[in-house]
C-alpha cells in the first residue's frame, strides 16, 4: 500500500498501486468491519468489473475509486444511487474544466463526451435486503489519461479534450459532489430532485434509444424515467415500456 501521509486528515482513503477490483477490496474491508465511509483507490485493476460481469479495462493514469456508505435505506430506494453517483461525477468533473464539457449521462451509469465513454459507476449493495440500513459500495471509473479500447464501444479520456489533473485531485473533488447529492437525495426521499437533475444532463426527451436486454433489441424514445428511476422507453404505437435492466446501445 503507498504511503497515505498526504492525505487530509478528515479523509479514511485507502491507496494501493495495484488491485484486483476496488470494489472487491472495499466488500472486503467491510467484512472485517471497517468503519464507514472510506475510500479505496488504486493505480490499476487487474480484474475491474463492470455492470452484468463486464470486464473493466483499468489502465494505469486513470481514477479507480471505491467508496463504502452506510445507507439509511434498503430495496428499490437504492437504486437512485446510481443517478446520485452520475450526478456526483459529472459536477466534479466540470468543476474542474476550464471551459464545460459536452458531458451527457447516459442510463444507467454511464458519462459521456460527445458520445464516447469516459466512465461508468457500478453499485453494490452488500447488506441483507430486510435490513433496515444498507452498506453499499459505489463504485467509479473515470479515463483521465488514456482510454481502453472497447470492440463495438467509443471511448475517450479527458486528456483528449485538453483536460489534464491528477488522479488524486479529481478523487478529492469526487468526494465532495458525492456527499453533496448523497445529503440532497435523502436516502430516497428525495428522488424527484435527483431524477430530474439527472434528467436535465441526460439525452433530450424523444431521443432515439436502442435498448438490448438479453438476446432483444428494442427500438424507441427516451421518455424521461419513472418514479423509482427505471427508463421509460416510447415505442413506435406511442405505448411507453419501463426498462429495468439492459444496455443502451
Amino acid at each position: 500500500m503507498n504511503d497515505q501521509s498526504n492525505k487530509p486528515s478528515n479523509l479514511n482513503i485507502k491507496r494501493f498501486e495495484s488491485l484486483s477490483s476496488t470494489n472487491e477490496h472495499a466488500k472486503q474491508c467491510l467484512e472485517n468491519d471497517e468503519p464507514c465511509p472510506f475510500w479505496i483507490v488504486s493505480d490499476e485493476q487487474t480484474g475491474g468489473r463492470g455492470r452484468q460481469g463486464r470486464d473493466w479495462v483499468s489502465i494505469k493514469g486513470n481514477l479507480y475509486a471505491s467508496s463504502a456508505q452506510i445507507i439509511n435505506a434498503n430495496g428499490s430506494k437504492l437504486g437512485g444511487l446510481s443517478l446520485v453517483t452520475a450526478l456526483a461525477v459529472y459536477d466534479a468533473i466540470q468543476k474542474n474544466s476550464q471551459t464545460p464539457l459536452d458531458l451527457m449521462l447516459k442510463w444507467p451509469n454511464d458519462i459521456l463526451i460527445n458520445g464516447a465513454k469516459l466512465g461508468g459507476i457500478l453499485i453494490e449493495n452488500v447488506s441483507n435486503p430486510d435490513a433496515e440500513f444498507s452498506h453499499v459500495v459505489i463504485g467509479v471509473g473515470i479515463n483521465i489519461q488514456s482510454s481502453p479500447v472497447v470492440e463495438g464501444r467509443d471511448t475517450t479520456c479527458l486528456a483528449n479534450y485538453d483536460y489534464f489533473i491528477s488522479r488524486d485531485d479529481l478523487l478529492l473533488v469526487l468526494i465532495e459532489t458525492l456527499n453533496h447529492w448523497i445529503k440532497r437525495w435523502d436516502n430516497g426521499n428525495n428522488f424527484a430532485e435527483i431524477r430530474q437533475a439527472w434528467c436535465e444532463k441526460a439525452a433530450p426527451i424523444g431521443a432515439p434509444l436502442s435498448v438490448r436486454i438479453g438476446h432483444e433489441r428494442i427500438e424507441g424514445k427516451f421518455a424521461g424515467l419513472d418514479e423509482k428511476g427505471a427508463l421509460k422507453l416510447e415505442l413506435e404505437d406511442n405505448s411507453i415500456k419501463l426498462i429495468t435492466g439492459g444496455e443502451l446501445l
